[in-house]
């Protein structure tokens, strides 16, 4: 089992895990992704390096290293390729039919892409 709350229950602290099945379902989670994806509607400016400090900043409210910030950006231009050679996935990662998102456009799957990335690491999901 994991060590992960179901969502009617609440605790105190969770003990770490580095299983890959379990940052698998965070990452799956529901509650994780509509997180992402109002955040990558809420900092459309992501290709900028303030705009993913402000991202990191809101989610782990610390700075991150310049070393982070280059990861990300890198991280972030890599989705952005991905989902500009295939519209089909922005259209499913940003679940349109449910939301009230006009088009579907690269850069806010890519975004949103980033913001699953942040919100699946222990720092965001444990907070010590």
């Amino acid at each position: 089992t994991f060590d992960a709350p179901s969502g009617e229950s609440c605790i105190a602290t969770r003990n770490r895990s580095n299983s890959p099945l379990q940052a698998l379902t965070i990452l799956n989670d529901v509650m994780i992704l509509e997180l992402a994806r109002l955040a990558g509607e809420r900092f459309t400016k992501v290709n900028s390096n303030q705009g993913i400090v402000e991202l990191f900043q809101h989610a782990l409210t610390r700075l991150p290293t310049q070393a982070e910030i280059e990861l990300l950006k890198q991280y972030w231009e890599q989705q952005q390729a991905r989902f500009d050679a295939s519209p089909d996935l922005c259209q499913q990662l940003l679940n349109l039919e449910k939301h009230n998102v006009s088009e579907p456009t690269s850069h806010t799957a890519a975004t949103v892409a980033l913001a699953r990335s942040i919100f699946g690491l222990d720092e965001f999901l444990t907070r010590e």
